[in-house]
Parts: C-alpha cells; sequence; structure tokens
C-alpha cells in the first residue's frame, strides 16, 4: 500500500511511512488548538483543494501567508454559496445526493460531492471544519457522501483531512464520521512545565496502519510542527 508522509518525521516512523492513500482522517480537536498547523504540515506535503466551511477564503489565504504556506500547492474552495447552475443541473439530471427541493445546507454536501469528484490528482481533500456537514439533516445522504469522497480519493490515491471541532454537544453525524473515517487523531491542547503550549496527539483508529495510544507530544512555531523529542514518542 502507499503510504503519504505527515511532514512529522516522527509521527511517519511510528506510522510505517505516513498515512495510507486513500485514507479518510478525522482530526479531532478543542477549537482553541492549533492543530490547524498540522494540516498545514499535512498541506506542505502534496497539492491540497481545502475546503471551507465557515471562513471565507481570504481569510484561509491570510494564514497560509503568516504560517508561511507561500510554497503551498493550495486550491481554497468557500463551501456553502450553491451556484444556480449547479442545482439547475442537479434538478435536471437527479444526479445529486439530495432531490432538488431540498436546503441549502444539505446542498452543501453536493456542493463538496462536486469538488471532490472534478479531483484526477494525488492530493488531500481538507474540509475545515467538518462540523457543518456532520449537521445534516439526513444521515444517509452523509453517508453516502462521506463514501463517495473515500472512493474517488481512493481511484486517486489521496487523503481526506476532516478537522472535527470538539466542544459542547457534538454535531448529530459525529459519530458517522468516527465510523466511516479510516484513521482518528485525537488532539488534546496541554500545557508543559514552563507553561508553553502544546499538543498531545494519540491515534486510537488506524485500519491500514499502526494505532498509537501512546501520546505524542507536538509542538508549533510560526513556520513549522515538530515532535518534542525530549518526551517519548
Amino acid at each position: 500500500m502507499k503510504t503519504l508522509s505527515t511532514g512529522i518525521d516522527a509521527i511517519d516512523q511510528r506510522l510505517q511511512g505516513g498515512l495510507t492513500a486513500g485514507n479518510l482522517v478525522a482530526v479531532v480537536s478543542p477549537p482553541d488548538a492549533p492543530s490547524s498547523r498540522l494540516l498545514y504540515q499535512l498541506m506542505r506535503q502534496r497539492p491540497t483543494t481545502y475546503l471551507s466551511t465557515l471562513r471565507p477564503r481570504s481569510a484561509v489565504a491570510d494564514e497560509l501567508t503568516q504560517v508561511g504556506g507561500g510554497s503551498m500547492d493550495v486550491t481554497i474552495e468557500e463551501i456553502g454559496g450553491v451556484k444556480q447552475k449547479n442545482n439547475m443541473l442537479h434538478a435536471f439530471t437527479d444526479s445529486s445526493i439530495y432531490s432538488a427541493s431540498t436546503t441549502d445546507r444539505e446542498r452543501i454536501l453536493d456542493e463538496v460531492n462536486d469538488i471532490v469528484y472534478s479531483i484526477d490528482d494525488s492530493r488531500n481533500v481538507v474540509v475545515d471544519p467538518m462540523n457543518v456537514l456532520e449537521s445534516s439533516e439526513s444521515r444517509s445522504a452523509y453517508q453516502r457522501l462521506l463514501r463517495s469522497v473515500g472512493a474517488r480519493l481512493r481511484e486517486v490515491d489521496g487523503l481526506g483531512l476532516f478537522h472535527c471541532l470538539d466542544f459542547g454537544e457534538p454535531p448529530k453525524l459525529r459519530e458517522t464520521t468516527m465510523t466511516i473515517a479510516d484513521t482518528v487523531w485525537n488532539i488534546d491542547l496541554v500545557t508543559d512545565n514552563d507553561d508553553n503550549l502544546a499538543m498531545e496527539v494519540t491515534i486510537p483508529k488506524n485500519r491500514r496502519g499502526p494505532i498509537i495510544f501512546e501520546k505524542m507530544t507536538v509542538r508549533v512555531d510560526k513556520a513549522k510542527v515538530y515532535t518534542d523529542r525530549s518526551r517519548a514518542i
């Protein structure tokens, strides 16, 4: 099986080379953790289609610039502004996951599916955050979307990265994400003895690779992500 680097050498070593191509990866973290930096490190490794479900395209682009993402090959798509021509196409061809009479929130699933099926090379597909899709009214349609995205990414040896924010009451379809995902990264925000912030990462689910229950301490600065080698990794 082809493996794809995470961009963090120590984690790649623990995963015996990286993540399996075609995997759907759920990255679960509190909203105040710098978990987006893990995504950006993965984005440095290969081309990426970045689907932003909450922030405008300009805000994502500005942040990538701030963290030294000028060398990334990234296409940013702002999800939620459903185009009328796509609505008409789905209505006439009956090609959508939902019928033509559904709400804009439900149409977001079709929009994501359209974008993913336009991909024809090995790349990351980031959905940030996943919570918006997990709030869909239809569990069956959401399941079909995840299966469809997974099938396409396996065809092109890509990688799906779902940023799942963990706070308060979880979205009603969060357990569906966790069930269908091939790999789950759990992230906790911690402080060390010097009150420096860090993240602790575990990988309790990994269908086609090692499972890592031991906490790996990951630190970030403006332009890089690295493991704390002073602790067990």
